[in-house]
């Protein structure tokens, strides 16, 4: 990777380290097979309504109105989507995918959806301000997507890639798509050097936070619980 790369990642991921709070989508996250109203294989069950789903997003909130709201406000945006005409929904367990430093990545749902489009394997951004919002970034996401989920699952070889964001415009949430149409898709050894290069970047944040912290006696949270 080019220095001049490797120095835009670091501002990138110094930044993304800088917007970390307490409180995460993970209610929402853990909920989107029902929130999509996605079925097992040749299994129907009656889908559950908003007030259900509401209820089970709240219990799941442990950082009080902070983390609530905006997951209440990304479900709902996921649950009306679900209830478009020639929505369809299916969970597909597809696993993480194990890197070389002992850790597992994943930018993908367990679950694929059919509509206008066509069969889509879903990456979610559930921030009000997207972060996988340039191209270079959403290259690497449909990369990873494709060698991870496309390429192991012969079912999926078709299947459009798509990230999926719900940003906060005119004091809303709305639902974007965003396909895998121009990307320019990279091979194994290309990605491993890119994922190399995010970790390497991100341990030394993180050494440099942790040292903060004891300087400072100040404490502080994990900065990756997202």
């Amino acid at each position: 990777m080019a220095i001049e790369d490797q120095a835009k990642l670091e501002i990138a991921l110094r930044e993304f380290a800088a917007r970390i709070c307490r409180w995460s989508y993970g209610p929402t996250r853990s909920s989107v097979g029902d929130l999509l109203s996605s079925r097992m294989p040749l299994i129907s069950p009656d889908r559950p309504n908003w007030a259900t789903l509401y209820n089970m997003i709240v219990k799941k909130c442990k950082h009080g109105e902070d983390e609530i709201k905006p997951n209440i406000a990304v479900s709902k945006c996921l649950f009306d989507l679900s209830i478009t005409p020639g929505w369809h929904a299916a969970n597909f367990d597809m696993g993480r995918m194990p890197t070389s430093f002992n850790h597992t990545t994943q930018f993908w749902q367990d679950v694929v959806f059919e509509n206008e489009h066509g069969l889509c394997i879903p990456c979610f951004d559930f921030r009000s301000t997207p972060i996988l919002n340039s191209r270079k970034i959403r290259n690497l996401v449909y990369s990873l997507q494709n060698y991870w989920v496309r390429e192991r699952h012969p079912d999926l070889f078709d299947a459009k890639l798509c990230i999926i964001s719900v940003p906060k415009k005119g004091g809303k949430r709305t639902i974007e798509f965003d396909f895998e149409d121009d990307a320019d898709l990279m091979k194994r050894a290309e990605l491993n050097d890119r994922i190399s290069a995010v970790y390497n970047i991100w341990s030394m944040i993180l050494m440099q936070e942790n040292a903060q912290v004891r300087k400072t006696g100040t404490g502080g949270t994990n900065p990756f619980n997202f």
